[in-house]
């Protein structure tokens, strides 16, 4: 009976509360824009994440930013094993190693340049970015790197171009704790278009 109670109180007190979502104000300040995104000391307790970033600026990025960004496709340089605690568990042969090794570097492309275009940068759509480069023979990293950014960025109709390399793509596991070591190389280069 007592539990009954406190459940209508609870009820009716909710429902005095209610409040009509439809009529809130649209742009009004956003709060803790400073914090937003940031770890705070507890998810640096729960969650173990290995991260370290290493990022070198052009001298006059603040007066000349990137408009229009085409995201090349990345290449992996790793093995393409799945390995926990650095031990390969898996044993694929080449064909295998080479559609793997895709699959990675394209999550992480595609993982980049949705990170790209949150910060109001014009991210060329990708499968525009594969057509142009298979059209042109383009089909390896080698090959992509044999052609100037100046050529890229005329093909693509980009101002700046980026080149990604995975340089690793592994698991770790400790009794209930589990991280994701990936390392990533990438470079920004600029083309000398104009849009």
């Amino acid at each position: 009976m007592v539990v009954l109670i406190v459940a209508l109180v609870l009820i009716s007190g909710c429902s005095a509360t209610a409040t009509n979502y439809d009529t809130r104000p649209f742009f009004q300040p956003q709060q803790s824009v400073e914090l937003h995104g940031r770890k705070t000391w507890l998810d640096h307790l729960v969650e173990v994440d290995p991260g370290r970033v290493s990022v070198k600026l052009a001298a006059d990025y603040a007066e000349n930013p990137p408009e229009r960004i085409a995201v090349l496709p990345f290449v992996d340089h790793s093995n393409a094993q799945f390995q926990v605690n650095r031990i390969a568990l898996t044993h694929r042969n080449e064909q295998q190693k080479e559609q793997w090794a895709w699959t990675y570097a394209n999550r992480l492309r595609r993982s980049f340049a949705g990170q790209m275009a949150e910060r109001e940068f014009t991210i060329v759509p990708m499968p525009a970015i594969d057509t142009v480069l298979q059209d042109h023979g383009i089909d390896n990293w080698k090959k992509m790197m044999a052609v100037s950014p100046q050529e890229l960025g005329q093909w693509l109709d980009a101002d700046t171009i980026v080149y990604g390399e995975v340089l690793h793509y592994d698991a770790y596991y400790a009794l209930l704790v589990a991280a994701w070591d990936v390392g990533v190389k990438v470079q920004l280069a600029r083309t000398g278009m104009v849009s």
